[in-house]
């Protein structure tokens, strides 16, 4: 995968670096792993680089996907909260 439009005067970002949703646009949780940056792109004098992402899913050895509708995004949120 391709992190996309990363600004080049923004946060460091690293081979090795976990990336995790953000929980802005109350699209997705806060805190779901992404996937773990393997390379930097570069682009020279380009205004954004990129990222080369190795997926935290292992998509051909998914069997199931379980699809949530209706729900709030507390509700979401609730189902990956990990208490203790």
């Amino acid at each position: 995968m391709r992190f996309k439009f990363m600004a080049r005067d923004g946060a460091q970002v690293a081979p090795g670096d976990l990336i995790v949703t953000s929980g802005l646009g109350s699209l997705f949780p806060k805190g779901l792993p992404v996937g773990r940056v393997v390379a930097i792109e570069d682009k020279g004098s380009a205004l954004f680089h990129f990222a080369v992402v190795a997926p935290a899913a292992d998509f051909p050895r998914v069997e199931e996907v379980l699809l949530l509708t209706g729900q709030t995004t507390q509700d979401i949120a609730a189902l990956f909260r990990v208490d203790g």
